[in-house]
């Protein structure tokens, strides 16, 4: 098992203390799609005069506002559309926007930079979003970070957090009566993820071992932006004594370090080891041979999976 956990079970103990507010039950929102929630803005700037869910539903169809699954639109989503603007405050009591020109991509079409920016700031600063962040800590001066997994619970209910080199930490639980917190931390990765502020990946993805009670183990961090003078080459001659290393192992060890993307450092090891095949070679693996959580992280080289790296000497 990986120290990181294997004394988890000593970890300390709180429960989940939301910031508190009159309405909390009403501050939470299952919405997954920015764009949606940006075109329905934008039909309540266009239209002042929706006053109710019929006429909003009547109006998108008008204007062939299309949904991002897909999916036609329901009187229950569009709700829940509507309810999440006036928690999040981009339209008052009176169904009035605050501001016309707030996005800017039209309807239907991909977020603009200007409208990732409002997102963004929303996503730093509501409050069921901060309740989140608060429970990331640095694991070095580098990277901000959070474990979390499934305890008897269909969603993510258990934090990891304010751990240490000696492997102790707290464990923050969210209760089985309060299942709209534990759906939000769905709401909160995916946003994170869209606005490319957050990754996140199963431990399970690197060979990581842990205690079975802690299902779906896994992590999230606040991405940080690979230098291009940063070389993973470097980091292994400074950092590796084996000449024969597994790519999801190095990955994780990189993560922890500096929180970069796996795709930033895919990138990175393949330009390297094409300019400095001499030293270090990628090594393929038959295709079989390779897990499908493997695949999502493996860099492919000519339909083949890069497994490892060999370091010649």
């Amino acid at each position: 098992m990986n120290s990181l956990f294997e004394n988890i079970r000593l970890f300390n103990q709180i429960e989940f203390a939301p910031t508190y507010a009159p309405d909390k039950a009403w501050s939470y929102f299952n919405l997954y799609y920015l764009r949606e929630i940006k075109d329905i803005y934008l039909l309540y700037a266009k239209y002042p005069t929706i006053d109710n869910i019929q006429t909003l539903k009547t109006i998108c169809a008008k204007e062939n506002v299309i949904s991002e699954n897909g999916k036609e639109w329901t009187y229950r989503n569009l709700l829940e559309i509507v309810n999440a603007l006036h928690k999040i405050g981009l339209i008052d009591i009176s169904n009035h926007v605050i501001d016309p020109c707030l996005f800017k991509s039209p309807l239907n079409a991909s977020l603009l930079p200007e409208d990732r920016q409002v997102f963004e700031q929303l996503y730093y600063q509501y409050i069921r979003f901060v309740d989140f962040h608060s429970l990331f800590n640095y694991i070095n001066p580098n990277v901000k970070c959070l474990f979390y997994y499934k305890e008897q619970s269909r969603f993510f209910n258990r934090f990891i957090t304010n751990m240490d080199k000696e492997e102790t930490g707290s464990i923050v639980s969210i209760g089985n009566d309060a299942s709209e917190i534990s759906r939000f931390w769905d709401v909160y990765l995916k946003w994170g993820e869209e606005l490319n502020i957050l990754h996140k990946y199963p431990l399970k993805l690197f060979g990581i071992s842990y205690p079975s009670l802690c299902k779906d183990l896994s992590i999230s961090y606040f991405l940080n932006n690979m230098p291009s003078t940063f070389s993973i080459t470097d980091y292994i001659e400074n950092d590796y004594s084996s000449d024969y290393i597994y790519l999801p192992k190095l990955y994780w060890e990189i993560i922890l370090k500096y929180g970069f993307s796996i795709g930033d450092i895919n990138e990175r090891l393949l330009e390297e080891c094409r300019d400095n095949h001499s030293k270090f070679q990628l090594q393929s693996t038959s295709a079989i041979f390779v897990t499908p959580m493997e695949a999502k992280i493996l860099p492919k080289v000519e339909d083949k999976y890069m497994s490892h790296l060999l370091k010649i000497k």
